[in-house]
């Protein structure tokens, strides 16, 4: 039986691939390079080709375990070197410039962002209008916190007639993220892709932070009204109550209660919790911080809410024990607790003041 050529090698890698049967096709693709290794100095397959095989090999682990790719050192310098023997013989290759771009973006045992940065601005010079080097450009400057470089980047892509719901989207989110933060713009961002793709939730919750951020708190409470009447999730009427909490205590309440109605959320039971305080119910505010801790005894805000309930109902004992959690798993800074009014009339007791010093060391 003849010895199969490095291109049929190629040929029945690639079916290999587009059946998904990656380990094949790797193995496939091996020995397509193996057979043009041993042909040097012969009559073999040009340098394109011998380049594909390299990029196809790398695609193949890569598709094969992705998790592994990025997590396993072994893997990820297997593929890597692949794309630099490809880039060797194409060093203006584009596409193969974003491929390993990417890998690098994905490493999570080293932080690459500077070289993938390198590679997707080494392809920009090459096809300076390739929206996908744009976008990967734009993605790799916003992890790398450059938001005004990204929203450039961004713009440049759009204005090339990309209207694509996801350019407006990271954008906006570059907007808001810059420094100073343009609000303004990142809203109107945030309104053209909610009309480009009306039920995207992400979009809904960014636009609803910027008008937050710019005092706009009905506009604030009109975005979580769209977002609710499509995708009614317990989160999001929590998050609508919270915002309320500025204009009505009654609706905030009401938005608690019917979170609550569709699921067992701390962040509800919480939150009810404190307006049910602030109200003087705090036998009722009492139960429901309890379910809170119940339900997600993680979610610690929740053991500060109890040692502000037992504050005012003057049980010291319970405050302390609760204030103690708390000070350890969820006060970042000692002056909350000191200015909280809840806690005033025990300022001068030995036992809260042990407890900040406790914390302060």
């Amino acid at each position: 039986m003849a010895e199969l050529s490095s291109q049929d090698y190629l040929n029945q890698g690639k079916k290999a691939f587009e059946g998904r049967d990656f380990q094949e096709a790797h193995r496939l693709f091996s020995l397509a390079i193996f057979q043009m290794e041993e042909n040097k100095g012969e009559l073999g397959l040009p340098e394109t080709k011998v380049a594909e095989a390299y990029v196809l090999r790398a695609s193949a682990l890569w598709r094969d375990d992705e998790a592994a790719t990025f997590q396993d050192t072994d893997v990820f310098h297997q593929v890597l070197n692949d794309f630099e023997q490809a880039l060797d013989m194409q060093p203006r290759n584009a596409a193969l410039l974003n491929l390993r771009g990417r890998l690098y973006m994905g490493c999570e045992f080293e932080d690459h962002r500077a070289r993938a940065r390198e590679d997707f601005q080494a392809a920009l010079e090459i096809l300076p209008d390739d929206l996908e080097t744009l976008r990967n450009l734009a993605e790799v400057l916003a992890r790398m916190e450059s938001h005004e470089e990204a929203a450039d980047y961004l713009t440049k892509a759009i204005d090339l007639g990309n209207h694509d719901p996801e350019l407006y989207l990271r954008r906006g989110v570059a907007f808001f993220k810059k420094r100073p933060p343009e609000f303004k713009a990142a809203a109107a961002d945030f309104g053209q892709a909610e009309n480009l793709a009306p039920e995207v939730d992400e979009t809904y919750i960014w636009r609803a932070q910027c008008f937050q951020e710019m005092g706009e708190v009905r506009l604030a409470v009109e975005e979580y009204d769209k977002l609710i009447s499509f995708s009614p999730k317990a989160e999001y009427l929590v998050d609508r109550g919270v915002i309320k909490l500025e204009l009505s205590e009654d609706e905030a309440l009401a938005d608690f209660d019917e979170a609550l109605e569709l699921e067992p959320h701390p962040l509800a039971y919480n939150n009810r919790a404190g307006l049910l305080r602030m109200r003087g119910e705090l036998e009722e505010a009492e139960q429901d911080a309890k379910e809170a801790l119940r339900i997600a005894p993680e979610y610690t805000v929740a053991q500060a809410t109890l040692a502000e309930i037992y504050a005012d109902m003057g049980d010291r004992s319970q405050m302390l024990h609760h204030l103690d959690i708390a000070l350890d798993t969820y006060y970042d800074d000692v002056v909350d607790v000191m200015s909280e009014p809840a806690f005033a009339p025990y300022l001068n007791d030995p036992g809260f003041l042990a407890l900040i010093q406790k914390s302060r060391n």
